[in-house]
């Protein structure tokens, strides 16, 4: 771990940009500082910009991705545990640009002190978003199927029992034009 590498580069990921802060691995010395897309082919561009170096950043939603684009770039990647690594959360001085220098500082000098954790990998990711998505479909169908049922109650109708699949072809055949018109799209 940290051989070879030049430049310690502390990243704040935003929803759309993210600040980076770029020290001199040896002195520490800032480098660099400004923002970078948080689009793939953008940030790609700003980490091959880069000769090797250790990239620190907070564990979030879209560190992951972040994490995986850099280490097939090249560089070592150190993704702090936010619960852990209390330098940024307990700071009375928030700001993404004092966030990124605390990263880079904080990862320049003992990587241990951020709590690294791991992601993991890129096909374990598409599994569980699959899993979650369909999860999501799953209870958005019932809650769908269920709120036809008790708005059919409130005209004095009843939707019959079926299979969720057969749901939406008995529930529109048995419907009252009042009804179709709440329920229909």
């Amino acid at each position: 771990m940290g051989k070879g590498i030049t430049l310690t580069v502390g990243l704040d990921l935003g929803d759309r940009k993210s600040q980076y802060c770029v020290l001199d691995h040896v002195t520490g010395e800032v480098m660099d500082e400004g923002k970078v897309a948080m689009v793939r082919p953008k940030m790609e561009e700003f980490l091959r910009t880069l000769g090797r170096s250790r990239l620190v950043l907070e564990a979030g939603t879209q560190s992951a991705w972040v994490t995986h684009l850099a280490e097939e770039v090249g560089h070592e990647v150190l993704v702090a545990q936010p619960s852990k690594f209390r330098a940024i959360a307990a700071s009375n001085r928030k700001s993404d640009k004092v966030d990124a220098r605390t990263l880079a500082m904080v990862g320049r000098v003992d990587p241990r002190l951020v709590f690294p954790v791991k992601h993991r990998g890129p096909q374990t990711q598409l599994d569980r978003a699959t899993l979650r998505s369909r999860d999501a479909l799953v209870r958005a169908r019932t809650l769908l199927v269920n709120h036809c049922r008790s708005t059919s109650k409130l005209f004095g109708e009843r939707a019959g029992s079926c299979s969720t699949s057969a749901f939406p072809k008995k529930f529109r055949d048995t419907m009252t034009a009042e009804l179709r018109k709440l329920l229909e799209p």
